[in-house]
């Protein structure tokens, strides 16, 4: 509702507004908005008028027009209430609102007038044929072409989601170790041995002639 009343809220909005246009439009947005008779009614509009005067003086105005566009639609919203529950009250007290209706009133002429009308379009009915629904299925030779056979595939949809779930799972996993009661006793094995070494022979050949030791003979 509020948005088709938006041209008005807009001419509220304009500080240069007569009073008495600033009035008129005002009593009319709050016709719109609560629905109770039409704008154009002079006796609704006059109304109206009266039950607005007494909440909103002309003293506010200058407030209203220079807040901010919340705060005037939260305003409107509590004027239109007060206002439409003093019309409804001298409306009870016949008062006023001679013009409005009697919802319950009417409601009462029209609802069995509607439940004749209603029953005659249900009553008015004729039988359908049932719609039968069969299963029809066909067979085939399975896999004839050899290089045609997809050896990947699963026919077990279960199959298919636990792998999933499988896969899933190992990309959250993280390395983790356990420590038991004998793994104290594991150890690192080492095996010592002796580096190759460079190998070489050498060999040494004298030469000699061994011949006796001098002697001197003499003649006694």
């Amino acid at each position: 509702v509020m948005k088709k009343c938006s041209h008005l809220i807009q001419k509220l909005s304009n500080p240069s507004e007569d009073l008495k246009d600033f009035q008129k439009d005002l009593i009319k947005l709050i016709l719109i908005k609560e629905g109770m008779a039409d704008q154009n009614d002079t006796l609704a509009f006059h109304e109206m008028k009266m039950a607005v005067n007494s909440i909103f003086p002309s003293s506010a105005i200058s407030t209203f027009v220079s807040s901010n566009q919340k705060t005037k639609i939260a305003f409107i919203n509590e004027i239109s209430s007060i206002a439409a529950g003093i019309r409804l009250h001298n409306w009870y007290g016949q008062k006023a609102g001679k013009f409005m209706l009697d919802v319950g009133k009417v409601m009462r002429e029209i609802l069995p007038q509607m439940n004749e009308d209603l029953f005659e379009d249900l009553t008015d009915t004729r039988h359908i044929r049932p719609i039968s629904i069969s299963d029809s299925s066909a067979q085939t030779m399975l896999h004839p072409l050899e290089e045609k056979i997809v050896h990947s595939y699963h026919w077990n949809q279960w199959k298919l989601r636990k792998k999933a779930l499988q896969t899933v799972d190992l990309m959250d996993k993280k390395t983790h170790s356990t420590q038991t009661d004998t793994s104290h006793f594991r150890r690192e094995n080492h095996s010592q041995v002796y580096l190759p070494k460079d190998q070489s022979t050498q060999t040494k050949k004298d030469s000699a002639t061994n011949v006796s030791g001098a002697q001197i003979l003499g003649r006694l």
